[in-house]
């Protein structure tokens, strides 16, 4: 029931052009609508030709005008973090010790209480989740069903091996709370210093620049390759790490 007054312009049609939506919210509580199509290629100087609209809407218009806009700028999100699928068909059922599915808002993992490390640990990258949050400390994981063992920093310790992380901490820089649940130690498994210090930050720091271009990069890692030894608290010691 809102008066709108519309300022159309026709969109002439090129080949190679791209539409953009943007939702202004004056402090009056006057919404324009605007829609511009640009042109894809970067020396183009025709000022491109734009629709909008105005209007005043409702309180609770203005609401959901404001959760739309959280959920577009939410790249931080359980459902965001599977995409690649479940590979091992882990389940989230406690009794289940050697494919227990846990589903974080920051990544998703397949944990493995008899090797006291994940199977894989799967994760959403964007620009938007790359910030200057700092590292956290190491966390033990006390969220694990009750029967599990609880890998701690302490078992690491002196055992030549790095707390590896599969999601990395730089994935996870937006905010304290995001890194934080990177340093839990469900998602860390032993890594050789040279390995993890080495070609595996290097493949870390890669995937960030694709992400940084502007691609959203879908990524599964996890340990393979096990002879049967372990740190001294049980933790099994992978031959190798994938990523995918």
């Amino acid at each position: 029931g809102s008066a709108m007054r519309w300022n159309r312009t026709a969109f002439p049609r090129p080949s190679r052009r791209q539409a953009v939506f943007r939702i202004h919210i004056s402090p009056d509580s006057v919404v324009t609508f605007v829609a511009a199509e640009t042109p894809l290629a970067r020396n183009h100087r025709v000022a491109p030709p734009v629709t909008s609209m105005k209007t005043r809407p409702s309180p609770a218009l203005l609401v959901l005008f404001a959760l739309l806009a959280a959920v577009a700028q939410a790249t931080i999100n359980p459902a965001l973090q599977m995409q690649l699928g479940n590979p091992s068909g882990a389940t989230a059922d406690p009794a289940n010790r050697t494919r227990h599915l846990i589903q974080r808002a920051q990544y998703a993992l397949d944990y493995n209480d008899t090797t006291r490390e994940p199977n894989w640990v799967a994760w959403n990258l964007t620009s938007t989740d790359v910030g200057s949050s700092g590292r956290a400390d190491f966390i033990t994981a006390t969220s694990l069903p009750a029967a599990f063992y609880r890998v701690t920093h302490a078992d690491y310790t002196n055992s030549g091996f790095d707390r590896g992380h599969m999601c990395p901490s730089a994935d996870r820089s937006v905010t304290v709370a995001d890194n934080e649940v990177t340093f839990l130690m469900s998602n860390i498994l032993p890594q050789a210093p040279d390995n993890n210090q080495g070609v595996w930050a290097s493949f870390e720091t890669y995937c960030r620049t694709l992400a940084a271009a502007g691609n959203e990069i879908l990524i599964t890692s996890g340990p393979s390759g096990f002879a049967g030894t372990s740190i001294a608290s049980g933790v099994a010691i992978p031959g190798h790490v994938w990523k995918i």
